[in-house]
């Protein structure tokens, strides 16, 4: 693995000759002579892309040899990841706090935090261009507790009349619930025929917008502050979550490490929240493990949870298998100024997490990557030159730029 890398980052350098000094695309500092994350690349004073030339846009750049390379690194390369929540997209403003180009030029992929579902032309026009220029992935992420979640249409006017409430109407919309002598009911097969639907619905939605895949955010043990059943969490009588592990199932032959054609592998398919909820034989299904790792403050802690997530996929992945799918990530929606909640060894969160190696038993294994919750709180920092200063700082660690 250490020569596929090694030639990889050669690529890299024999491509940059003549356009920029030898460096890797984590690196920190532009690689020519303009920053080409700055507003100035796509307009002068422009705040956002006009939709009507982001086709231009993408023409005049994505052949650049820096972003040929930054592709390359992205596409190709064997190495840790950088990720995160983005929230409070826009697309719009004086600068790019709230636009995905913005971003630093290495982060693989980010999570829409909301705002995924009837993207404006603006925010589309700035997901295409990262994506089509800087090949930056975009999921959807969706808090998943009962069947519909995040993509069922409002309830009809006359319904509400006749006073259906939101879950009565999600389960009559996906058929999880059947009329039958005047009544609502559901089967074992009325059930499994509605998680089928929608997890296929899922797919089409992910495709309608463009967007690179999905991000089950599970967390069927942690409270909420809306009330939920936990439908598609419920436990059968053999201990296990049948009702989850068929819409990862169904999911995963559409998109994801196990999709049935090309153009499905190329989608992620990632879990966060509690990767070890779902069926034992299921986590060949996902690109990721996401681990909301905020109140973290020692690498046992991270040892632990790495230690769990190994215990329940024992019989079906190897240890090296799953650290190379464990994203570590810090709480920068309260704690963005500071690096993450938890310091360690005198390093901000975020930098101990880039430094980290999982441990089973002794032997050390390359972790997957890092990311962000809210990441976009990190844009600007007090005290802090440039934008994302800890992210494009973890970057470096688990990246280190060849100079």
């Amino acid at each position: 693995m250490k020569q596929f890398k090694n030639y990889i980052s050669l690529l890299l350098c024999i491509l940059a000759l003549g356009t920029s000094s030898c460096k890797r695309m984590t690196d920190t500092e532009p690689l020519y002579s303009i920053d080409l994350t700055r507003s100035d690349h796509v307009g002068e004073n422009a705040s956002h892309i006009d939709p009507s030339e982001v086709d231009a846009l993408i023409a005049r750049d994505k052949d650049i040899p820096y972003y040929q390379n930054l592709r390359r690194y992205k596409y190709e390369s064997d190495h840790q990841v950088a990720f995160g929540w983005y929230g409070n997209w826009t697309g719009k403003g004086l600068d790019y706090e709230y636009s995905l180009r913005g971003l630093p030029d290495s982060v693989d992929f980010v999570s829409l935090w909301g705002g995924w579902r009837n993207i404006d032309p603006i925010r589309r026009s700035d997901l295409k261009y990262v994506q089509k220029v800087k090949g930056t992935r975009a999921l959807a992420c969706i808090l998943m507790f009962q069947i519909g979640d995040a993509i069922t249409p409002p309830i009809p006017e006359e319904l509400q009349k006749q006073g259906v409430n939101w879950n009565q109407w999600q389960h009559r919309f996906w058929g999880w619930d059947v009329e039958k002598d005047g009544k609502w009911v559901s089967t074992p097969e009325t059930i499994d025929a509605a998680i089928v639907k929608y997890a296929k619905a899922v797919a089409d939605t992910i495709i309608k917008y463009d967007l690179d895949g999905l991000d089950i955010d599970a967390e069927p043990s942690y409270g909420q502050p809306f009330e939920t059943n936990k439908e598609l969490w419920a436990y059968d009588a053999d201990g296990t979550r049948h009702r989850i592990n068929l819409f990862v199932e169904t999911f995963g032959k559409m998109m994801g490490p196990q999709a049935e054609t090309e153009e499905g592998r190329k989608k992620l398919f990632v879990i966060d929240g509690e990767p070890a909820a779902i069926g034992k034989d299921y986590g060949k299904y996902f690109n990721y493990f996401i681990i909301q790792a905020y109140g973290d403050a020692d690498p046992s802690s991270l040892d632990s949870r790495y230690a769990s997530v190994v215990d329940h996929y024992k019989d079906h992945m190897t240890p090296e298998e799953i650290a190379r799918k464990m994203i570590w990530c810090a709480n920068f929606e309260s704690a963005a100024a500071k690096g993450g909640q938890s310091p360690y060894d005198g390093d901000p969160q975020l930098i101990w997490f880039a430094k980290y190696m999982c441990d089973w038993k002794g032997q050390k294994y390359r972790k997957g990557g890092v990311g962000t919750f809210h990441m976009e709180y990190e844009y600007r920092v007090q005290g802090k030159t440039g934008t994302y200063p800890y992210l494009r700082s973890a970057i470096q660690i688990m990246n280190p730029a060849i100079r």
